[in-house]
């Protein structure tokens, strides 16, 4: 099971660019792996803590993805999330932005991410 935060800000979300290499140049939702014995929003936490150095409070759950592709098969579970702290230190991403939900589908997501897309865009 995978985590996903969607943290919303005056029409724009905040999206996370992971360091070159692996799946490195790929945007995506902050998030990661939950771990043995972790809730889902426990692990979100613990993931944007150690990705943004940052703390936050896991909201409802938005939408789930059961991707299934030739490399990766995940659930992928998407909440909102609403920051407590703001002073991001980039620990696995070289970028952070906060951008339009309407332009996200322009940029190079994972296909998992861009079917959270999909939901924010569409409600589907």
């Amino acid at each position: 099971m995978v985590v996903a935060a969607v943290i919303e800000r005056e029409g724009k979300v905040l999206i996370a660019r992971r360091h070159k290499g692996g799946i490195g140049g790929v945007w995506e939702f902050p998030g990661g792996k939950v771990r043995n014995g972790e809730t889902p929003e426990h692990a979100l936490e613990r993931e944007l803590a150690e990705e943004l150095s940052i703390q936050a409070h896991t909201g409802e759950w938005l939408y789930t993805v059961p991707y299934r592709g030739e490399k990766l098969s995940l659930d992928l579970y998407a909440y909102r999330v609403e920051l407590i702290t703001e002073s991001f230190v980039l620990n696995d991403h070289d970028e952070l932005r906060w951008e339009e939900i309407a332009r996200l589908d322009e940029m190079m997501f994972s296909e998992p991410d861009r079917l959270i897309i999909r939901f924010l865009l569409t409600g589907e």
